[in-house]
């Protein structure tokens, strides 16, 4: 992208375990977290080559991994959503479509939380 002089758009996948504590999450929460700096490392780094770099980072989202969830944990997660619902994959790739298009040409370092209000309340989960 530096090569090319044009500038460009990085879209990292985060998560919101990024931020809040997940009961024997301690290497996903880790990992996720360093998405979350590696994205504004590189926003720093990049930026004065018109490259933007940001993340997205979703909620509970309804896809082969979540479906092998306890009964007890959806539960549990979904009671702390104020949108009452899991997030749906289109509802990531909107966000991700946002980012790297220009109408986001501004935005650099950030990350969107796509996990219907979750983060909000920083809450976590075990069950």
């Amino acid at each position: 992208m530096i090569d090319q002089g044009t500038g460009g758009r990085i879209v990292n996948i985060a998560s919101t375990a990024a931020n809040n504590a997940r009961y024997q999450g301690g290497a996903y929460c880790a990992a996720k977290a360093g998405v979350v700096q590696l994205t504004r490392v590189l926003a720093l780094e990049l930026g004065e080559f018109g490259i933007t770099v940001n993340a997205v980072g979703p909620g509970f989202t309804e896809t082969p991994a979540t479906v092998e969830t306890s009964d007890e944990y959806r539960t549990n997660f979904l009671a702390q959503v104020p949108a009452g619902r899991s997030g749906r994959p289109t509802d990531i790739a909107n966000a991700v479509l946002f980012l790297a298009s220009p109408l986001a040409e501004y935005v650099n370092g950030q990350v969107i939380y796509v996990d219907g209000g979750y983060s909000a309340g920083k809450l976590t989960v075990r069950g």
